[in-house]
């Protein structure tokens, strides 16, 4: 598929159907629900959607095209026969879907300490 800038590659709550080969181009990983929290840019050669396609769970980030991108996408089925006749393909899956939630966990724990951090100010500040 290609995408033109500003075109969404895939949206929050997507069911997990798909992994995602970007072969030429950038795009963005956004956290909801403000959309605003870059999550990761995906520059080609990349891949991503293996949270989702190891979880089976729903996409819990957008992905939007900030260039022209071209992006291969892999069926669940296919996920599944790869890893069958290629045990090291699910295995390198399982790694990076670990090392990536861990890194997703911390940015968005990041993010809701600073806006708790402003909350308060903004309380004592009135308080004052």
């Amino acid at each position: 598929h290609t995408y033109l800038d500003g075109d969404v590659i895939a949206t929050i709550n997507d069911p997990p159907a798909r992994l995602y080969f970007l072969r030429h181009g950038v795009c963005h990983e956004l956290h909801p629900p403000h959309q605003d929290l870059l999550l990761r840019e995906h520059r080609a050669p990349a891949w991503f959607g293996e949270i989702e396609a190891l979880t089976r769970e729903p996409r819990r980030a957008a992905i939007h095209a900030k260039s022209q991108c071209n992006v291969l996408e892999m069926s669940w089925d296919r996920i599944q026969r790869l890893s069958d006749h290629f045990p090291d393909f699910g295995q390198v899956l399982e790694r990076v879907c670990i090392n990536r939630l861990h890194r997703v966990n911390a940015i968005r724990l990041r993010a809701l300490i600073r806006a708790h951090r402003a909350e308060l100010h903004q309380m004592a500040s009135l308080l004052l």
